[in-house]
């Protein structure tokens, strides 16, 4: 092997030499940016609103433990849509409840069957957009037959008038 041979030879193990350990302190760094950051996920501080908040625990005196409450409930959680040949458009139809919850499911306590659909109504549901989307989930609901209930929201609730709109659905609410 010649001089020449040799430096080549060498010169070409240093480059790999170098290429190798710079990718290698690139793959460290990678890997120390994405365990310094994580990902951008945080707790939130509380799970309902203020006013989600209010209503839960009066909805919760009123039913007075004879019914289990869930909240923030996919609607795909409530409802079925069939598949196969009675249904062509099933994935239409799924997709337009996949992303949509309710506020508020109360359930019987031994099976843990949805009894009824509570929604919270505040401001929002005043927009035209919202209006659409209560009317599409109240005619699914209906044609369910699964009721539901809209409550206005308020700075507080009558506990007799959420009694008697509960009584409505559920026998007997105990108050």
């Amino acid at each position: 092997m010649s001089l020449v041979s040799l430096i080549i030879f060498l010169f070409i193990l240093i480059a790999i030499y170098e290429v190798a350990s710079n990718l290698q302190r690139g793959v460290g760094q990678t890997q120390k940016v994405v365990e310094k950051e994580g990902l951008p996920y945080k707790k939130k501080p509380y799970f309902f609103t203020i006013s989600e908040r209010k209503f839960f625990d009066i909805l919760q005196s009123v039913i007075n433990n004879k019914y289990i409450i869930f909240s923030k409930v996919r609607i795909v959680d409530l409802l079925d849509v069939p598949k196969g040949l009675e249904n062509p458009d099933f994935y239409k139809r799924f997709n337009k409840i996949k992303s949509k919850h309710v506020d508020f499911v109360i359930c019987d306590k031994e099976k843990l069957a949805p009894l009824l659909v509570i929604e919270l109504d505040d401001s929002t549901h005043s927009k035209p957009n919202r209006i659409k989307r209560d009317e599409f989930v109240d005619q699914s609901f209906q044609s369910a037959g699964l009721p539901i209930l809209h409550v206005r929201n308020s700075v507080s609730y009558n506990r007799d008038e959420l009694f008697q709109s509960l009584s409505n659905y559920l026998k007997p609410v105990v108050g």
